[in-house]
């Protein structure tokens, strides 16, 4: 199993990135381009973690591995499913369950890295590095009144090959007129930052 640094991903091309966090982790924070592939159910891991501080870090694994090994055939088929290039598997902080995807998948002939640190690390990356990646890069902030049809200009400017950020779609927010109307779900920051990273 080979570590890799978030920032030396983004120089590959050829790869997947599998986060196998639960579905809620996945959901609230993803790191875009990711699909999810749990090892472990929302209700599993609420149940391994209980164990883990209530009886003890062996029965917290013997759950785990009971869990994960049930669906153990599922998780080979949709890794199979999406698998292009090499594997790049991510948890919540480089730790078990990418470490155990990354050398199972290794032991059955893929390609694999295991991300240094999850997506803690991601996420400390991107916070340290979104002002470097935008220093040489001229904004013009389109403004005005809620209405004026601020967003058919950036759609108009992105088809005719312009670089748009839409600030308000990737909050999935209309400004604090209307605010979260017609949204389908609340932003988190971390998914915002992102988006914007």
């Amino acid at each position: 199993m080979i570590l890799v640094k978030y920032e030396d991903l983004l120089k590959e091309k050829n790869y997947t990135l599998i986060d196998v966090r639960t579905p809620k982790e996945f959901k609230e924070e993803p790191i875009p381009g990711a699909i999810n592939i749990p090892l472990l159910l929302d209700e599993e891991r609420v149940d391994v973690g209980t164990a883990y501080k209530q009886v003890s870090p062996e029965k917290a694994k013997e759950l785990g591995v009971e869990a994960i090994a049930k669906r153990l055939p599922d998780i080979f088929r949709e890794v199979q499913k999406h698998a292009k290039g090499r594997l790049a598997f991510y948890c919540a902080r480089g730790g078990m369950r990418s470490g155990s995807m990354s050398a199972l998948f290794e032991a059955l002939g893929y390609t694999t890295w295991k991300l240094e640190g999850g997506y803690r690390a991601y996420r400390q990356y991107i916070l340290e590095n979104i002002k470097t990646y935008n220093k040489d890069v001229k904004y013009i902030i389109l403004h005005g009144k809620t209405g004026i049809g601020k967003t058919k200009i950036l759609q108009q400017l992105e088809n005719k090959g312009y670089s748009v950020l839409d600030l308000e779609k990737i909050a999935n927010h209309k400004g604090s007129f209307f605010g979260g109307v017609c949204e389908k779900e609340e932003q988190s920051q971390k998914k915002f930052d992102s988006l914007i990273f």
